[in-house]
């Protein structure tokens, strides 16, 4: 069996299944930190220092530092390496999962002691075709490979390992109970969040920019919450309407709902891909019945991955923080080829970033804007930020007079909104009591 070798990190935020999975996998474990050796040794956990590994012939899994723990998927990935037979083999997941398989310790070494491990490896990745990276993109799915023991979920998993793509990618007819069950996690979470603004037992639901590949969704509201769907997507759905579940497809722009008719109307990582967002707030105040809530979460073309530069489409390392706001497309271009692109790839990338219609590059000051001056009662509205600064985005906008770092800062927005029982302002200007010095 191969050893291990993990970096410093947090010892009261790991959990017992990360050393007991470890212990469990590999003949010897190994820490670069002296301290968080200490502290693990208090808890009866004994790890070698890495100060005794020498060069040898063995598999080493290097484990940079992360919070999160995939039991299932290091074995998917150590069998991938071994078919793939190359001599260091990165599949990086998100949220920090990302351990690096080789049998060269200093590759090993230097890819846990360096600032930005992922993208130091894609860049030497790019120039050695020994090298093998790809950019799976599991995102909060996590708990998903430590419940299920399913035959089709350790397929899906498998499938993405081996292809090195997300679950974005993956055909729900080939693996159904994965979307039915656990996949897009991180929207799961934001409808949860959704239901504590509003009771959703049995309310008419519309959601915008519906997946459509994936009902999960549509079946947490109706099946947990007894709602009545309705979803919209400019893209043909993969799936039919259903009892409780209407699909539209077509652009929001176009579609149309009575006035007064829906008591939730939400949408999860859509609003910066809308070409002209901001009347379509407008329109959904309109579709609101009386205490109705609009709840949104989003990503926007401000925040510093606003350039939406993610796989499968390109690792987004290869852009830099805000890349997309301070460099022309010739520097950009430049920018990635230095961080290990092909010319090919840059070219791709800043013609996505600048010409594609998926992004609208609507500023975050004109949607808080839009927002606050609408006709609906502001209940949340945050940058996820929490009032911090981001020091990199102090020196941009120091250095680029028409950037502000408090927008730089944001790195996205989410909201939600209530339509008043009743609006003050639709009262008449004049007094009905018909005695004009009524007080």
């Amino acid at each position: 069996m191969p050893i291990a070798v993990i970096a410093c990190q947090d010892a009261t935020l790991i959990a017992q299944h990360f050393v007991e999975a470890l212990q469990k996998r590999f003949d010897a474990i190994y820490c670069i930190d002296e301290g968080f050796r200490a502290a693990l040794a208090e808890t009866g956990t004994e790890l070698r220092p890495a100060g005794e590994l020498t060069q040898s012939d063995q598999l080493c899994a290097f484990f940079a530092p992360g919070h999160e723990w995939v039991d299932d998927t290091i074995g998917l990935m150590m069998e991938d390496a071994a078919q793939r037979g190359s001599s260091a083999y990165l599949n990086k997941f998100q949220w920090g999962y990302c351990p690096l398989l080789t049998r060269d310790i200093d590759l090993g070494q230097r890819y846990l002691r360096h600032r930005k491990p992922i993208a130091m490896f894609a860049a030497l990745a790019a120039r050695r075709p020994d090298y093998y990276v790809s950019n799976a993109a599991l995102d909060r799915a996590h708990s998903f490979y430590l419940a299920t023991t399913e035959e089709e979920g350790r397929a899906a998993v498998g499938h993405m390992v081996t292809t090195g793509t997300g679950q974005d990618t993956l055909d729900p007819r080939s693996f159904p109970s994965t979307f039915a069950v656990l996949n897009h996690s991180f929207m799961v979470e934001q409808v949860e969040r959704l239901a504590f603004f509003t009771d959703l037992g049995g309310k008419r639901v519309l959601e915008i920019g519906a997946s459509p590949l994936n009902p999960v969704l549509a079946r947490l509201l109706i099946d947990k919450y007894g709602c009545d769907y309705v979803g919209v997507n400019i893209e043909p759905f993969e799936y039919s309407s259903a009892p409780g579940m209407k699909m539209i497809s077509e652009d929001i722009h176009k579609v149309d709902f009575p006035r007064n008719h829906f008591d939730v109307v939400f949408s999860i990582a859509v609003w910066e891909h809308i070409p002209n967002p901001l009347p379509v707030f407008d329109a959904v105040a309109r579709w609101l019945r009386p205490s109705g809530i609009h709840y949104g979460i989003f990503q926007n073309w401000m925040s510093q991955v606003g350039h939406h530069v993610f796989s499968p489409r390109a690792p987004g390392h290869l852009v830099p923080a805000w890349g997309h706001l301070i460099y022309s497309p010739e520097d950009l271009g430049t920018q990635i080829t230095t961080a290990g692109g092909s010319p090919e790839t840059a070219a791709s990338i800043t013609d996505f970033i600048h010409n594609s219609p998926e992004i609208n590059r609507v500023p975050t000051g004109d949607f808080v804007a839009k927002i606050q001056s609408g006709p609906l009662e502001v209940l949340y509205l945050d940058g996820r930020a929490r009032g911090r600064l981001n020091p990199r985005a102090v020196e941009i906008a120091a250095e680029n007079p028409e950037l502000n770092a408090e927008e730089l800062s944001c790195l996205g927005l989410e909201f939600a909104l209530r339509k008043s029982d009743f609006d003050i302002r639709s009262w008449p200007l004049t007094l009905t009591s018909g005695d004009p010095n009524a007080q």
